[in-house]
């Protein structure tokens, strides 16, 4: 089997004669996306990887860098890097504060728009983005006529009862 260097295929890596994937082929992209990971590790971004690497795209070499995570990092491994981007993210955040935060300064708007970038990478990092539980209940007949009659009661105002004067007529036509 005959493998070769391809910016061309996602990995990075063809097959060029057609035949299925061999195992020197599946351990050439294996290595070529560690190296890819050794990279992100060191603070390369997408489009350097895919450039330097080979890779077509920088979507390309983050899906790689992505695969060769799951496939080597364990629970705990995936804590530590997670622990370590958080580190780079709070040096960013502090680059980028200042600006952020003084109305006065020109490039706030900007500033803004970074951190609020970095921060939305955070809160997916450590998967604080994750949806709400949404509890529906259907409820009874009885349930809902209680509430109803709750709520119209509160709505209306309180009927004051007139005083009740018992009396008696007297007719005040003397005869005279």
């Amino acid at each position: 089997m005959a493998m070769a260097q391809d910016s061309t295929d996602p990995t990075g890596v063809a097959n060029i004669d057609g035949t299925p994937p061999s195992r020197e082929l599946v351990r050439a992209r294996d290595r070529k996306a560690n190296a890819s990971l050794d990279m992100a590790l060191h603070g390369a971004n997408w489009d350097q990887i895919a450039e330097v690497m080979g890779y077509p795209t920088a979507r390309a070499a983050k899906v790689a860098v992505e695969l060769a995570l799951e496939r080597n990092l364990s629970t705990v491994d995936k804590q530590k890097m997670r622990l370590l981007i958080q580190g780079r993210y709070n040096t960013m955040v502090q680059a980028v504060a200042p600006k952020a935060l003084d109305p006065e300064h020109p490039e706030q708007l900007a500033a803004l728009g970074r951190y609020r970038e970095i921060t939305a990478d955070v809160r997916r990092m450590w998967g604080l983005d994750a949806p709400q539980e949404v509890l529906v209940t259907n409820p009874t007949e009885r349930e809902i006529t209680d509430w109803v009659g709750l709520t119209v009661s509160q709505s209306l105002p309180q009927v004051e009862e007139d005083d009740i004067v018992e009396a008696e007529l007297v007719d005040d036509h003397r005869a005279s």
